[in-house]
């Protein structure tokens, strides 16, 4: 009787067991696309920052007081842009990080598997 029991607890960790991995291997997946996601995004704003410092220097040559409001409005998009673009950089770092901890954590699990299994 403790024998059938002690298999059918082993027989229900190997499904939770895998159940989990499962979701470990989904969670590396959107991870990677989310980096991935993250990248196009850090590179849209790097061209957006050039475009916009572009945009910035032909308007400082202009005299008037309205283009000189311009281009004060134009650096804040600037420097906006450039906080946005290291924002994404960190997320990107963070999902980097997450994906690694998702490959550890999936490690463990199937040693846990191994040895659930071998009970």
């Amino acid at each position: 009787m403790v024998a059938g029991e002690v298999k059918a607890l082993a027989q229900q960790t190997a499904k939770a067991t895998a159940d989990i991995s499962q979701q470990v291997t989904e969670i590396q997946s959107v991870a990677g696309e989310a980096a991935s996601a993250v990248a196009a995004i850090g590179g849209r704003i790097h061209e957006i920052d050039g475009i916009a410092a572009s945009i910035a220097d032909a308007v400082e040559q202009q005299a008037a007081e309205e283009t000189r409001m311009i281009a004060r409005s134009i650096g804040s998009v600037t420097e906006a842009s450039g906080e946005t673009g290291h924002n994404a950089e960190q997320v990107l770092l963070a999902s980097a990080e997450l994906a690694r901890n998702a490959e550890i954590l999936s490690g463990g699990i199937a040693t846990f598997a191994t040895k659930a299994a071998n009970l």
